[in-house]
């Protein structure tokens, strides 16, 4: 793209960004009571806020499963930041950044169980499933992106997709839906809002996580895993609990699983995301996660998408059609995986999340969607989660 074309794109968002709200992929909901009573939280000046959430271990029937709904999550009308200007030569010296590598599974055979049965699955296309995706797909946003299932939809048990899945938990209005990811040996990543409301101190966490990587129709293919605690950024926890928000992350700490006679961790099981802070500025991604308005919720979704434009507080706007249920899905850069020869670029880094998905459009013809960029609270909190305790981040399967 040259940069006088670039340039009448950035005045075309001007026109019409003023129109567009921004909308937490979240879904509808009402007033908050407390969901989390007794959990612990150990602030500290400025940096991540941490609770040891409660968890019942029969909270969660299949009548739970079955009506969880996305959570609604105020909206702020979206605030172009003109300081932070796209284009320009993307061999340019990018911004401080640190990563951390993605990594296949150990024991990665799938061995299904069922959760509930949908009341509504929208049938696999089989062999006409190409025709579900809109290439170059665009709203009013002016924001260009590719929406489609996952083609085969079996994709979803092969690493790097099994790495994503559905998050279910409690709130007052009972139970609710995000999307999330592995990033570590017990990590998973999510949105701020997905854990805690954005208000009301220690009330405000909610509580009976359930992690289902490669959710599909009902099923969880590699086992729902339970959590032990979870984390969020000072921004997010005082934030007042409406997008866009300089912080939208949490990090989820996952109890291990018996599996085949073996104490396991969620990253054993089904492998890991790396992740790169700092990196959406000028950036290709492709986003996951398990959108509401889209097969139901009921299968994994993918949008590929580039950057659009900066939103203020420490956001950026991506072209996408998914909607509530894909908050906290990851934005990955460099998705997939690598053939023989492709050596070639600048970010050669492969399956780096370089966001999540925070906020959407509240106008349904924007067709966009907002993130956090990745900065030092995220690290902050990714440090305090892995130290948290011995293997978190790191150690050989057992």
């Amino acid at each position: 793209m040259n940069i006088a074309h670039l340039n009448v794109r950035k005045a075309l968002w001007r026109s019409v960004v003023a129109a567009m709200t921004v909308l937490p992929l979240a879904g509808p909901g009402s007033s908050l009571g407390p969901s989390c009573a007794g959990a612990e939280e150990t602030p500290e000046e400025g940096g991540p806020m941490r609770a040891r959430v409660r968890d019942r271990a029969a909270y969660w029937t299949p009548e739970r499963y079955g009506n969880a709904k996305p959570r609604y999550v105020p909206r702020r009308p979206v605030e172009v930041d003109e300081s932070q200007t796209l284009g320009g030569t993307f061999d340019a010296p990018l911004e401080e950044s640190v990563g951390e590598d993605a990594r296949y599974p150990v024991n990665g055979a799938a061995a299904p169980i069922t959760l509930f049965e949908p009341r509504h699955v929208e049938p696999d296309a089989g062999g006409r499933e190409l025709d579900v995706d809109q290439p170059m797909n665009v709203g009013t946003s002016l924001l260009p992106f590719t929406s489609s299932r996952l083609i085969p939809q079996s994709a979803d048990r092969q690493w790097p997709y099994k790495t994503v899945g559905k998050l279910f938990y409690n709130t007052p209005q009972g139970p609710a839906v995000c999307s999330a990811a592995v990033i570590r040996h017990r990590l998973i990543v999510t949105a701020g809002h997905c854990v805690h409301e954005g208000r009301r101190g220690r009330q405000g966490w909610f509580s009976d996580f359930r992690f289902v990587p490669a959710f599909r129709s009902g099923k969880a293919p590699f086992g729902n895993w339970r959590a032990y605690q979870t984390w969020t950024t000072s921004s997010w926890y005082y934030g007042g609990g409406s997008t866009p928000n300089r912080a939208d992350f949490a990090i989820i700490e996952l109890r291990d699983k018996t599996v085949n006679g073996r104490e396991t961790r969620i990253g054993d099981r089904v492998g890991w995301l790396g992740f790169q802070t700092n990196r959406l500025r000028n950036n290709h991604v492709h986003m996951l996660g398990y959108p509401s308005n889209l097969d139901n919720g009921q299968k994994m979704h993918q949008v590929a998408a580039e950057a659009g434009f900066a939103v203020s507080p420490n956001n950026y706007a991506f072209g996408s059609d998914m909607g509530s249920g894909a908050s906290g899905g990851p934005w990955v850069q460099n998705f997939g995986k690598k053939a023989t020869g492709q050596s070639r670029g600048n970010r050669k880094e492969m399956n780096r999340v370089v966001g999540v998905t925070s906020a959407g459009r509240a106008n349904p013809n924007d067709l966009s969607a907002v993130s956090s960029v990745l900065n030092n609270e995220f690290m902050s909190m990714y440090e305090s989660a892995c130290t948290a305790k011995t293997r978190n981040c790191s150690g050989a399967a057992r």
